[in-house]
């Protein structure tokens, strides 16, 4: 289809060049014929004027065209900016979301008591279980943002370097594989933070309350992980959001 318009303006700008050299020969015949009516100085204004008046009439045409077949291409070619920028800072939101996981699971593993006790097998039991937990938070919290924050900089970087079609496109589908495990990690990290938490909370009591204080707090994140899942699902089964 850019095909057929370009040569639709080349035959534009043919008959453009034979309009005004028409226009210049009659103009120059007819000045030809009188010589003595008109001074040589008006002999080149009547000639220049007949040119300019043709292709005045012609070339807005052809720039409107060419505008419209440019602006075509364009809208085919490259992709939306806004759309693209809105794209990395879901990246970026991913990757805050998951170092303030790592950073409250670290500052969590630092302030509970790990060490094992001979005569409470059961809480040295829990203490393994919470470092595995607080372990599985932060090197998944890690896997995901390091990916999306190395998305989000090569992106930028292709896109200041003029990248704007083909290269971007590509990109983001050769990397759907690691951006779909980047979100799996995310969400292995929040849940590992709220089960080390609870965790915490029975390891930071001594007294008969701890049970009933690891309780109450598991009860708690077990109706967070029901809603904020509810939300995840809603937006993938309506809004067909995919990372």
């Amino acid at each position: 289809q850019h095909q057929h318009h370009c040569s639709l303006l080349l035959e534009d700008c043919r008959s453009t060049m034979i309009v005004g050299s028409f226009v210049q020969s009659i103009a120059n015949t007819a000045l030809q014929a009188s010589p003595a009516i008109l001074p040589t100085a008006a002999t080149a204004a009547v000639s220049t004027a007949a040119t300019s008046a043709a292709a005045g009439v012609l070339l807005p045409q052809l720039l409107s065209s060419a505008l419209l077949v440019v602006g075509g291409a364009a809208k085919q070619q490259f992709p939306d900016m806004g759309r693209i920028k809105l794209r990395l800072d879901g990246f970026h939101t991913y990757s805050v979301i998951t170092s303030l996981l790592m950073n409250a699971s670290l500052r969590l593993f630092s302030s509970t008591p790990k060490n094992f006790n001979e005569n409470d097998r059961l809480k040295n039991v829990i203490k393994v279980l919470f470092s595995t937990v607080v372990a599985i938070s932060i090197i998944s919290g890690s896997y995901t943002t390091i990916v999306f924050s190395l998305l989000g900089l090569y992106t930028k970087r292709a896109l200041g370097r003029g990248y704007l079609d083909q290269e971007v496109v590509q990109f983001f589908h050769e990397t759907t594989s690691i951006r779909e495990l980047a979100y799996d990690t995310c969400l292995l990290s929040l849940i590992a933070f709220q089960a080390s938490f609870v965790l915490s909370l029975y390891l930071n009591h001594d007294d008969g309350w701890n049970w009933k204080i690891a309780l109450f707090g598991g009860m708690a994140t077990i109706a967070c992980w029901w809603k904020w899942s509810t939300v995840m699902l809603l937006a993938k089964s309506i809004l067909k959001l995919s990372v």
